[in-house]
């Protein structure tokens, strides 16, 4: 049976440069193995075997090591050629060290055998050239300049310093620059990826990757992805990405909600990463997947952020409350082929898996810079933003939790009773408060008055609606919190209290992570006919959520019934904002946004426990 190499992307670590000897520490490889049916050799323990030619003299071979390894389950191999390897001049090569290869004075060919059993013969893999240029330190660009001559290289923007890289994705050579005293590079795909995660103590389980896809050090950038693409590049453009035609945005082939959207009106209503289009799943493998909107929500609640300065680079960690931490490097993003560096070079931006249901040429990502950190942007696909990983060993699949009906709660205050349902390890109201008290009833909007407000206007839709309140009135005099619990009463009955985000994002894990408005809604004959209604969990969850529709106090007017519904958080956005989850008929997402305070929106409060 014949194999080959799938794929060789080839990484050089950067600290040898300052060693000023010309010798590489370290170059790294990640092969895939498959048969002559092009199916993976999966979870099978290997020897892989490298012998170095100089030029195309292969019938005197000057270097030879064996490696060990495992293939995963996409039948990928990753193996690190350096001093350490069992260097013992095999296949016919001398007995010699490591940094005994004479690197700079030319280019060398590298074989690549494959063997599972040692009573077999090696299986011959392929060969690859390698530039002397890739290895040497470049401080003499005139050398290097000579070298790569004529084999079409654009070196126009190369200078002093810099070196040849193989970039997997397009198959040629390219330049680039290292701060010889321990910087950081332009891209990451030059770093051996450290695949290490932290355990933050967070209610999910997340376990958060130490660095960035790519980096080979948690300060270190890392790698740019388009969202959706799996491999960094040169140019970050519609002309590149993967998934429109045309150059168009209004052309989308793949992860599109709205046919105006897609090429020939194409729609597949998918709006997250698919594991074969996770840059974390696909390099990484399968236990990894890049954070959706709602574990950046638990990472910001659930963790104290702090700025930091780690070996020069300008970083926000997070610790948890088991006193662990991570920290995100300052990273900017890719524009077409340069990167931009926000401002001061002290604002950044993650993908995350979530697209922007609304907008699906947009995706969301994770944004900070100094004593802030938020989900408020969506980004161009196209364009290359890092991406930090979460190691999950469900492979992204979360359990579901269908909620458990509990008991009857009555609210002392005014004998209202409410049913309750458990979900995960919260227990909420199954129905939407209709606390009056002293509260006004409103006809107009005040950020400043406490008012609540009929759905629609008419009072008989309060007994299965409940009232609408504006945020003042929802939070009762009590300061934004979005910790959990959010230790904030605020109109709640006692023992309860108003959700914060990062209760609300946990209410969303429990019931699946994605998609999961559906499973949270109810009573289908109270909501217009869209694609809430059509997914087949539709009220799996038992939380009831039902189409009140809203005040809204730009227009002074209401929001019919049946369309959608939005929750108050307890959670401030800012002074004249706060944080709101809205379910929609023509939406599967659970989503949070932002909304003016002066708004009337629903109240569902949760248990203290």
């Amino acid at each position: 049976m014949r194999y080959f190499v799938a794929l060789i992307c080839l990484l050089i670590w950067s600290s040898l440069l300052a060693l000023g000897q010309g010798v590489p520490q370290a170059v790294n490889f990640s092969i895939t193995i498959r048969d002559a049916y092009d199916a993976p050799i999966v979870n099978t323990a290997v020897n892989v075997r490298v012998t170095l030619f100089y030029e195309t003299d292969v019938d005197n071979p000057e270097y030879c090591a064996i490696y060990q390894t495992v293939t995963d389950s996409r039948g990928d191999a990753l193996f690190r050629l350096d001093r350490d390897m069992f260097a013992y001049g095999c296949n016919g090569a001398p007995s010699i060290d490591f940094d005994e290869i004479s690197w700079v004075d030319g280019a060398y060919w590298m074989q690549i055998e494959y063997q599972s059993d040692m009573a077999e013969d090696f299986v011959d893999l392929g060969y690859i050239e390698l530039s002397s240029g890739f290895y040497s330190l470049v401080t003499n660009y005139a050398f290097v300049a000579e070298k790569i001559d004529g084999l079409g290289l654009d070196v126009s923007t190369a200078s002093d310093g810099d070196v040849l890289v193989f970039d997997g994705a397009t198959g040629k050579w390219k330049p680039f620059h290292f701060e010889i005293e321990g910087g950081s590079t332009e891209q990451g795909n030059i770093f051996t990826d450290v695949r290490e995660f932290v355990d933050l103590g967070l209610p999910s389980g997340n376990k958060w990757a130490t660095c960035n896809i790519g980096a080979g050090a948690p300060e270190e950038r890392g790698n740019y992805y388009a969202w959706g693409e799996t491999s960094n590049k040169t140019n970050y453009e519609l002309s590149t990405y993967a998934y429109c035609e045309e150059a168009n945005s209004n052309n989308l082939t793949k992860y599109c909600t709205y046919p105006e959207w897609g090429y020939n009106g194409f729609i597949d209503s998918l709006n997250w990463l698919e594991p074969s289009d996770d840059a974390a799943t696909v390099n990484w493998g399968p236990n990894w997947r890049t954070p959706a909107v709602a574990d950046y929500y638990e990472l910001m609640a659930c963790c104290t952020f702090s700025d930091d300065t780690v070996n020069g680079v300008y970083c926000k960690r997070f610790t948890g409350t088991n006193g662990n931490s991570i920290f995100f490097p300052i990273a900017g993003y890719y524009y077409r082929d340069h990167l931009v560096l926000y401002y001061d070079d002290d604002w950044t931006e993650y993908w995350t898996s979530s697209l922007d249901y609304d907008y699906p040429s947009d995706a969301w990502t994770f944004q900070w810079y100094p004593g802030y950190c938020q989900i408020a942007n969506a980004r161009l696909r196209e364009e290359g933003y890092p991406v930090r990983a979460i190691y999950d060993p469900t492979h992204g699949v979360r359990p579901i939790h269908n909620g458990v009906p509990g008991e009857t709660l009555v609210d002392s205050r005014d004998g209202n009773e409410y049913a309750t349902v458990t979900i995960g390890e919260q227990t909420w109201m199954a129905e939407n408060l209709r606390y009056e008290g002293d509260i006004a009833l409103g006809t107009s909007s005040s950020n400043t008055r406490a008012y609540r407000y009929y759905p629609v206007g008419d009072e008989n839709n309060v007994r299965r609606y409940g009232y609408l309140y504006n945020w003042i009135a929802a939070m009762n005099g009590e300061s934004s919190s979005n910790a959990v619990p959010s230790g904030v009463q605020g109109i709640c009955p006692e023992g309860w209290h108003l959700p914060s985000n990062a209760e609300w994002s946990m209410l969303q894990f429990a019931v699946g992570g994605q998609n999961v408005a559906s499973r949270l809604a109810s009573a289908s004959e109270v909501w217009e006919q869209g694609v809430l209604t059509q997914v087949p969990e539709f009220g799996s969850s038992g939380f009831d959520a039902l189409a009140a529709g809203a005040f809204a106090s730009n227009y002074e007017n209401y929001w019919p019934l049946g369309y959608s519904i939005d929750f108050w958080s307890s959670t401030e956005f800012s002074d004249d904002r706060a944080g709101d989850w809205i379910i929609s008929y023509d939406n599967v997402n659970f989503e949070k946004v932002d909304y003016p305070k002066n708004y009337g929106f629903s109240v569902r409060c949760v248990r203290n426990n």
